[in-house]
């Protein structure tokens, strides 16, 4: 994950209320979408 992505997930987490199955799935996806650039 790159520290743009990361900063990106730190506001999406303040916003949406930090939980951990949320931060799972948006880790998930960040990841897939890494794979596709590969």
């Amino acid at each position: 994950m790159t520290e743009k992505e990361f900063k990106e997930f730190e506001k999406f987490a303040k916003e949406n209320g930090y939980n951990d199955e949320l931060k799972d799935i948006y880790l998930r996806e960040v990841i897939d979408r890494n794979k596709e650039y590969e």
